[in-house]
């Protein structure tokens, strides 16, 4: 998949483990060696988060966006990621909004406790 920074597409390979999306060079490097993620990139923490498909300002196909819940936390900001084709965004939305629903789940539990 790829990830745009200020409508420039960045090609990565991805790994979504548990509520974090880890970032990595290429699917090779993460074989290699899955405890290092590109350094530079923190992974993505979903908490937080609301998934829409589509970009925010351009139409490309097979896209999705993470938003920030709140425009309070600074840390979150606006991430959108290109997939190979349809069957792969499909995989991802449906993986990361089931994640985002057992975060929203827990988050309710928590309130009645």
């Amino acid at each position: 998949g790829s990830n745009t920074n200020e409508g420039i597409w960045m090609k990565y390979y991805f790994v979504l483990k548990g509520n974090l999306i880890f970032y990595y060079e290429d699917e090779q490097a993460f074989v290699k060696n899955p405890s290092k993620p590109i350094n530079m990139r923190l992974p993505i923490d979903l908490n937080g988060y609301e998934l829409k498909k589509g970009s925010v300002n351009a139409v490309v196909p097979f896209v999705f966006t993470l938003y920030p819940l709140s425009s309070e936390n600074k840390k979150k900001k606006v991430s959108s990621f290109r997939c190979n084709d349809e069957v792969d965004l499909n995989h991802w939305t449906e993986r990361i909004q089931e994640v985002l629903d057992e975060i929203h789940e827990r988050e309710l539990a928590k309130e009645f406790m």
